[in-house]
Order: structure tokens, then C-alpha cells, then sequence
């Protein structure tokens, strides 16, 4: 029973020794040192793309930050007053209305929002159409823009998306 035991525990150590070789020259470059080189830019961007992230340039990031400094007052203000940005000065309608869904609200709570955002006429006219289409039980948290020409079924799916 000792031998068993004895070359049992001798394979075991054999196959560790051997897979540690494999590791330790593939870790190292040819000179012993280790292989510590970062990626380049192009492997880091492919890496992060192979994994649906998005890459931008300084350019682009910088313009995207102020797109977000353009909304945020929108951000900042009560959510019943987010469309006060972007009105025409002539009829009094937006051009566009950042609708802001929050958890816990419901169909009749958006539908005052587009009503009060002056993006709808009738607020239980499409409050039945979110009830008679389905789309009431679809409503998704987040941040919409939505503009007055829009018809309740556009409206609908934009923010069941």
C-alpha cells in the first residue's frame, strides 16, 4: 500500500512540476524576464470592442461632455418643469421634451407629465391608449426626448423600448 500511495503522490507532483514549466515559459520572454509588456492602444481597443464597449477618441468625449452640459438643466430642475429649455417662441410648444420615467410611476403619471411637457392634448386619451394597447405594463425607467409632432404610437414604443 506505501508504493501506491508513494507513486500516486510522485505523479502528482511530476504533473505539477510539468505544468508549472509550461506556465513559467510562456509568462517569460526569451531573455528570463517576465513578460510585463502592457497592450498597445490597438489590442486595448480591440480587446474592449470584442466585449461591446465603445471606444472614443479625447475629441469625442469632450464633445459628448458638453451635449451633457447643454441638458443639464434638465437634470437639475423638478421633473415637471424639464421641457422649459427648448420652446417655440411663437406657438409656445416644445421643440423637444426630455421626459424623465421614474421607478414606481404609472401609465396616468407619464401621461400628466406629456400633458403638463406639452407634448400631448389629452391626457386620458392616451393614457386608454397605453391601457388598450398594452403598453401601459411596458414602461421603462429612463430618459426619453420627445417632440410634439410625435403620435401616440411612437410615444408608446419609445418609452416601452
Amino acid at each position: 500500500m506505501k508504493i501506491i500511495i508513494r507513486s500516486y503522490a510522485l505523479g502528482l507532483l511530476t504533473a505539477v512540476l510539468a505544468i508549472g514549466a509550461v506556465w513559467v515559459s510562456e509568462h517569460t520572454e526569451k531573455d528570463g524576464k517576465p513578460n510585463n509588456n502592457p497592450m498597445t492602444p490597438e489590442e486595448a481597443k480591440e480587446l474592449l470592442s470584442e466585449h461591446e464597449f465603445h471606444v472614443l477618441a479625447r475629441e469625442e468625449w469632450e464633445h459628448y461632455q458638453e451635449l451633457k452640459d447643454t441638458y443639464e438643466p434638465f437634470n437639475k430642475t423638478n421633473p415637471d418643469e424639464k421641457q422649459k429649455a427648448n420652446t417655440d417662441k411663437e406657438a409656445g410648444k416644445p421643440q423637444h421634451f426630455l421626459l424623465m420615467i421614474e421607478p414606481g410611476m404609472t401609465s396616468s403619471d407619464v401621461s400628466e407629465r406629456l400633458l403638463k411637457g406639452k407634448i400631448i392634448d389629452d391626457q386620458n386619451a392616451f393614457n386608454q391608449y397605453l391601457i388598450d394597447y398594452g403598453y401601459s405594463t411596458s414602461i421603462q425607467v429612463g430618459e426619453y426626448t420627445l417632440t410634439p409632432d410625435m403620435t401616440f404610437e411612437e410615444i408608446a414604443k419609445t418609452i416601452t423600448k
